[in-house]
């Protein structure tokens, strides 16, 4: 049996974001990452209009982890029109 662990990324708003895991992009959200190493990850997220997100997970073995990631909008800088 494969001894790695599973791992689903969701985010709020449902935007197709980039998921990266340890900074390797690993598909788009709602995303569904198999054979993971057992242990602590660093997931991104990235979605234009969007802030990127980030968040720390601890994966078990033979498990399967789900994240709701929730994304903020980018705030417009005071320069420009509103």
């Amino acid at each position: 049996a494969d001894p790695g662990a599973a791992l689903e990324v969701r985010c709020v708003p449902e935007v197709p974001a980039t998921v990266l895991i340890d900074g390797a992009p690993r598909g788009r959200a709602p995303a569904r990452v198999e054979a993971l190493a057992p242990g602590r990850h660093t997931i991104t997220l990235v979605a234009d209009g969007f802030d990127e997100a980030h968040r720390e997970v601890v994966l078990t073995a033979r498990e399967t982890s789900s994240v709701e990631v929730v994304l903020r909008p980018t705030a417009s800088t005071p320069d420009e029109p509103a």
